[in-house]
């Protein structure tokens, strides 16, 4: 029994091994016939020898017999590979009206050769079989030694009918140089618009397993990789299973997708990632048609989408990525949405916009007309580098009804602008950002077109509290960035770790940052801060806190103002109470300005120490009392500290650090408002008030 177990091995290695050596084969075509340049004629080949039919090896067709060469017959090979260099002819493959098959392997014109030029026509080319995928490949250098030179005029025209019965990979320009320092990139054309085109059995549509890749990729520092990719008019559907990848790699590298004059095309799904315009590359979509439904990724697996992404150093050329859908419809899947985004320092721009604001079915996430992103950046960088300026900009429609997301950056990083905008007659419930809100950090920031309706605005969750930033950071250039946050009929919440509104994050600018949260003509939900608040703090950050009635809690420290020139820092509190654990620093150019409208509104503070209570020359707490107290008020004050703080508020009031105007207040009301000790705490206002007064003064 061990013999012929042994003999079935070894005779499985055999075949292993035969079926690998075919696979390896290659006959080379140099067209010696005088007779004729067909397929069959062994003359036409190297060695006097056609190659066998079907033929489990490679077809290599390079410099020698240029011209036409015919398939006289129905034909099947592993892969046809063209690699001539000549500047004076070209290849063009006659099928006779034959069917022409990939197998197993590849069609590839331009394998690490310039001047590549092949033209098939006149029958039908299939790529793959039931059980066997098939690439189809213009212009591949895959040559890994630096200061490879470049490679150009590759060009792959197919004016024959396409039968995609197992289509794998797809590129135009597939540059595995790695990007080493002086490679000299690819430039290459697929013609297939005057093609037919049938996958699945399906008239007009073109259908990938794997990959499609047009201009790129390549490596950081070699020149780029150019592609073009034109494909027929009548092209209805395109399927990718695997990853989309349009203009990416190198110094200049470049990708463009022409759909034709009048395109019919009216879906396109792509299973995986999406790269439009990256590193340092640019995407071009030409004669991209209205009215196409775009599905990428499926649930239960998001994918990363990236429009315009700079990565790089010293790139000189800046990377773009542009999609625009008009009408039509979007659904995604996304663990990432990127757009105008740099990798690192002194980067070239890069721009990348998604504007869906003309389509009127957007789905990202599992939920029709709700935006569910774990990770959004519009116009950012990742390492906080100077650089040339980024723009992202996600331009949803007005029937997108929620939003959700977990890290969100608008704007961030040096000499960014990243937008986000709702369309007109927004039908928008609420947007919530879970993990962190970054608004105008070293960049400009702005979410545009929030309605006016009531909707919710919540940032972070409860027990899991989120950062939030707005117009902070540091610039050394004079254009003024920063981030604003204006809220109308908004109910605003918040579980935060810190909130900072114009503040440096510990640098020094050379220009102002402005920072604003507006929430006045809202209203306040749940607002905790389970560390400290700061507005307008560092040198020229200016911080502005606008908020309504409501309760604001901080568990330490409230800065307002800072004691570096240019700072400006102001908090308005229209009604607003807020409690605070720790410290109340009203510092240089700092500002507080607090309205009473019938309930106590102001600062609460937990600690008895005076230290934690600074209002610096130059500071100011203003309050301004509009009306006596509601008939449901039990206390009515601006300013609450425990323990006896008799003289130490006497000496504020008396110094002109805080100032009350009581004007609003009837006479009565008016010589109760004052300072004092209940044993407690000590308030400026009035401690309690009975039912009884308030109803008579009514």
């Amino acid at each position: 029994m061990k013999k012929v177990i042994t003999h079935n091995i070894f005779t499985m290695l055999i075949v292993l091994v035969i079926s690998e050596a075919a696979a390896m084969a290659q006959v080379t075509w140099d067209g010696g016939s005088t007779p004729d340049h067909n397929w069959s004629t062994g003359g036409n080949w190297a060695g006097d020898a056609a190659p066998g039919n079907p033929y489990a090896g490679t077809l290599l067709f390079g410099n020698d017999g240029l011209g036409t060469n015919v398939v006289g017959q129905n034909w099947t090979v592993n892969s046809l590979i063209y690699s001539n260099s000549s500047l004076s002819g070209s290849h063009v493959t006659d099928l006779g009206g034959n069917t022409l098959t990939i197998g197993n392997g590849q069609l590839c014109a331009g394998r690490s050769s310039s001047n590549t030029v092949v033209i098939i026509r006149n029958g039908t080319l299939q790529l793959g079989t039931a059980g066997t995928p098939a690439d189809l490949y213009a212009g591949w250098e895959n040559i890994t030694v630096g200061g490879t030179p470049a490679m150009k005029g590759v060009s792959l025209t197919i004016n024959s009918a396409i039968n995609a019965v197992n289509l794998r990979h797809l590129a135009v320009t597939k540059d595995d140089d790695g990007g080493w320092p002086g490679a000299g990139g690819c430039e290459s054309v697929m013609d297939l618009s005057g093609a037919s085109m049938t996958s699945d059995g399906v008239a007009n549509k073109l259908k990938l397993s794997g990959n499609l890749t047009v201009g790129g990729p390549s490596g950081n520092w070699g020149a780029a990789g150019t592609g073009t990719l034109k494909l027929p008019a009548s092209l209805t559907e395109i399927d990718i299973g695997g990853s989309f990848v349009l203009g990416q790699g190198g110094t200049s590298g470049q990708g463009t997708i022409d759909f034709g004059a009048g395109s019919l095309l009216n879906k396109l799904t792509i299973a995986q990632d999406v790269s439009i315009g990256g590193l340092s590359g640019k995407g071009w979509l030409v004669n991209w048609p209205s009215g196409v439904a775009v599905k990428i990724g499926t649930s239960g697996t998001p994918v990363k989408m990236l429009l315009g992404n700079a990565s790089g150093w010293e790139v000189p050329m800046g990377s773009y990525g542009v999609l625009t859908l008009t009408n039509g419809s979007f659904e995604a899947h996304l663990s990432q949405l990127r757009m105008g985004l740099a990798d690192f320092a002194n980067m070239s721009g890069a721009i990348g916009i998604l504007d869906l604001a003309s389509c009127p079915s957007v789905q990202i996430g599992d939920i029709p007309n709700e935006v569910h992103i774990p990770d959004l950046r519009l116009g950012a960088r990742s390492d906080g580098g100077q650089g040339q300026a980024c723009y992202g900009r996600l331009s949803l429609p007005g029937t997108v009804t929620n939003v959700l997301i977990g890290d969100l950056q608008v704007g961030s990083q040096s000499g960014c602008i990243g937008i986000l905008e709702f369309g007109a007659n927004s039908q928008l419930q609420a947007i919530s950002v879970t993990n962190s809100f970054l608004l105008g950090v070293y960049g400009n920031g702005s979410i545009a077109g929030l309605p006016t309706n009531e909707f919710r605005f919540t940032v972070g969750i409860p027990n899991s509290p989120a950062r939030m930033d707005i117009g902070c950071g540091t610039v050394w250039t004079p254009s003024p960035p920063g981030g604003r946050l204006v809220l109308t009929n908004a109910i605003f919440s918040a579980y935060l770790a810190n909130l900072r509104i114009g503040d440096s994050l510990g640098g020094s600018s050379a220009y102002s940052i402005n920072g604003e949260l507006n929430l006045t003509n809202s209203t306040l939900g749940e607002f905790k801060v389970a560390e400290n608040v700061s507005v307008g703090r560092g040198a020229w950050n200016h911080g502005y806190l606008r908020l309504p009635s409501g309760t604001m809690n901080i568990a330490s420290n409230l800065y307002v103002g800072d004691t570096t020139s240019g700072t400006i820092g102001l908090m308005e509190m229209h009604g607003t109470m807020a409690t605070i654990g720790k410290s109340l620093n009203i510092l240089n150019n700092g500002a507080t300005k607090v309205w009473l409208k019938g309930t106590s509104a102001g600062f609460d503070l937990a600690s008895s120490d005076t230290n934690d209570f600074t209002i610096a020359s130059g500071a100011k707490l203003d309050v301004v009392v509009e009306s006596n107290p509601s008939l449901s008020a039990r206390h009515y004050w601006c300013l609450r500290m425990s323990g006896d703080q008799t003289s130490y508020f006497n000496s504020l009031t008396n110094a002109g650090l805080v100032t009350l105007d009581l004007s609003g207040m009837s006479p009565t009301f008016k010589g109760q408002f004052k300072i004092s000790y209940d044993g407690t705490h000590t308030v400026i206002g009035i401690q309690a008030l009975s039912m009884g007064t308030l109803m008579l003064i009514k």
